[in-house]
C-alpha cells in the first residue's frame, strides 16, 4: 500500500506526460503507416470523441471512487491501445483502438486534476500547472524520442505501453491514511 503523497503525485504527473506522448505518436505513426489525409482526420476525430466522453465520465466516477484506481483503469486502455496500435490492418479496428486511446487520455484528463486538488488543497494551482505542463514534456519528449529512433514509431509505443503498464501497477496500491490532518482516502469529494 503506498500511502506516500508525493508518489501519488508523480503517478499524475506521469499520466499526464502519457496523455502528452499519445496526442503527439499519432501524426508520426500516420505518416509512416502511409494513411490518407481524411483517414488521419477521422482517427484522430474518434480519438477525441473517446477523449471527451472519458473526461465526463472519468471526471463523474471520481467523486465516488477511488482516483487512483480509475487511473489504473485509464493506463490499461492507453497501454492496450500503444501495443495494438495499427497491428491490424482493418482500417475500422484501427478507429477502435483510437477511441480506446482517446478514452485512456481522457481519464487522466477526468481524474489527476481532481485528485491533486484533493491531495493539496493549500497548492493546488501550482501542482494543476505543473501537471498540465507534464503534457507539453511529453509531446516534446516522443517527438525527440522519434527523431532519436529515427521514426521507429512502432518501437516507442511499445515501450510507452510498457512504461504504462507499470504505471498501472504502481497505481493498484495508493492509499491514503485518513484521521486529523492527513487527507481523505482517495475515494470520494
Amino acid at each position: 500500500m503506498i500511502k506516500n503523497i508525493n508518489a501519488i503525485t508523480l503517478s499524475s504527473y506521469l499520466s499526464m506526460f502519457f496523455l502528452g506522448v499519445g496526442v503527439s505518436v499519432i501524426g508520426a505513426a500516420a505518416q509512416n503507416i502511409g494513411l490518407t489525409p481524411a483517414q488521419i482526420g477521422l482517427l484522430i476525430a474518434v480519438q477525441n470523441v473517446g477523449f471527451m466522453l472519458a473526461v465526463f465520465i472519468a471526471g463523474t466516477l471520481a467523486d465516488s471512487y477511488e482516483k487512483p484506481k480509475i487511473l489504473l483503469i485509464g493506463s490499461l486502455m492507453l497501454a492496450v491501445s500503444f501495443f495494438t496500435f495499427f497491428l491490424s490492418e482493418l482500417f475500422w479496428v484501427n478507429l477502435l483502438l483510437m477511441l480506446l486511446f482517446g478514452a485512456g487520455m481522457g481519464v487522466y484528463e477526468g481524474v489527476t486534476d481532481a485528485m491533486l486538488l484533493q491531495l493539496h488543497p493549500n497548492r493546488a494551482s501550482l501542482h494543476i500547472n505543473v501537471n498540465h505542463f507534464f503534457v507539453t514534456l511529453g509531446s516534446i519528449m516522443i517527438a525527440a524520442y522519434l527523431l532519436a529512433l529515427q521514426m521507429n514509431w512502432r518501437q516507442s509505443v511499445i515501450q510507452a505501453g510498457a512504461v504504462l503498464l507499470l504505471l498501472a501497477v504502481f497505481l493498484g496500491w495508493p492509499k491514503l491514511k485518513t484521521g486529523p490532518g492527513a487527507p481523505k482516502a482517495l475515494a470520494s469529494g
